[in-house]
């Protein structure tokens, strides 16, 4: 019988599990042996090919940038980055979780938000709201998108899984109306839209999360001012 174990996790040294100690002789120390790698053993006998290629693959004008605003925050903080993952299109292996992942999360709770402004449209219907109906609103929006992730994560989103996940998002969405009633007046304009705008002859393609215009600026615009949005 051979017990293997890995030898690192990215840069720290790993040692073997305490568990394959039960099958050693207890007045011996723990010695792990060590076998063929024939991993290694292909890398070893590996012969280098060098070819020089400096030019990548080409953007055809009018075509759409993937990555949306992400592509000027990787060509600021590393012009190599931004080539390689909106030229090459080469992306890091995701690490897997139980359940659902940090992005598959905040999807859903844009997802239910969407549905709940859509409905609400602005504070003064949100203030007006009598607590169960509002509950019964939040609850509504939450079932509908989870029943839309059941589709495509049939396996995951378990009866219990929809259960914990209908409780986290509706407290974290009555915690987040509190905060939106303190606010000052606003009605929402623009919910999880998409946008392209062109920079420099290259279609962008971003999302807007949401944005809120303030009451004051109706006001404002009578006196002849100009608009003043906020998003979030």
């Amino acid at each position: 019988m051979v017990l293997s174990y890995p030898q690192n996790d990215k840069d720290r040294p790993l040692r073997p599990s305490p568990l394959i100690k039960d099958y050693q002789d207890p007045a011996d120390e723990l010695k792990i042996g060590e076998h063929t790698d024939y991993s290694k053993t292909i890398h070893n006998s590996r012969q280098y090919q060098y070819q020089c290629d400096d030019n990548g693959p080409i953007i055809p004008d009018g075509q759409a940038v993937a990555g949306g605003t992400g592509l000027f925050k990787d060509m600021a903080a590393c012009p190599f980055r931004a080539f390689a993952r909106h030229r090459l299109n080469a992306y890091g292996l995701g690490s897997t979780d139980i359940g659902l992942d940090l992005m598959d999360r905040g999807l859903l709770l844009h997802k239910v938000m969407q549905l709940i402004w859509e409905q609400l449209g602005d504070q003064k219907k949100l203030l007006a709201m009598a607590e169960p109906d509002l509950a019964a609103l939040i609850t509504d929006a939450i079932a509908k998108t989870i029943d839309h992730y059941k589709k495509r994560l049939p396996q995951t989103f378990t009866e219990r899984f929809s259960k914990l996940e209908l409780q986290r998002l509706t407290n974290l969405i009555i915690n987040w109306f509190a905060l939106e009633r303190k606010r000052q007046g606003f009605t929402v304009i623009a919910c999880e839209q998409e946008h392209v705008f062109n920079y420099n002859g290259i279609e962008v393609k971003t999302r807007i999360d949401r944005i809120d215009q303030l009451d004051e600026t109706h006001d404002h615009l009578e006196r002849g001012g100009f608009p003043r949005a906020i998003g979030s």
